[in-house]
């Protein structure tokens, strides 16, 4: 993600904020009901965090590129319908925390997160 923001002499301030992240997750089927089963997940994992070099509306770097490794943990609902047998369609929403991230010294940036909505496909064997 592109962040923009306005220091306290007024300047604007550029720099990007990219993740990779792994994550590990375990789902529980509430119950199928008119053919829609409904089920809720958790999940734990890695994020690598890393950023660009910040800069000023000028293009004038003001501070370093950073990177740092944080404990992520993700939500998850969603609902599946059986179009045939083993085949189903999904949607789900998954909220993921990639923790805090410090750029060297002067920038933090707390409690990053992500929402997703999905939807595809699930084959089971």
């Amino acid at each position: 993600m592109s962040v923009s923001a306005t220091t306290s002499a007024r300047n604007t301030t550029t720099t990007d904020v990219s993740t990779l992240s792994g994550m590990t997750n375990g789902y529980w089927d509430i119950g199928t009901f008119e053919g829609i089963t409904l089920y809720v997940g958790a999940g734990v994992g890695f994020a690598h965090l890393s950023t660009s070099d910040q800069t000023t509306t000028g293009g004038i770097a003001i501070e370093s590129g950073s990177t740092t490794d944080n404990l992520a943990w993700s939500l998850n609902a969603g609902a599946a319908y059986e179009l045939f047998q083993n085949t189903a369609l999904y949607i789900n929403y998954q909220f993921i925390n990639l923790g805090d991230f410090k750029q060297s010294v002067r920038t933090k940036y707390d409690k990053l997160s992500a929402h997703k909505v999905r939807s595809g496909l699930c084959f089971k064997f």
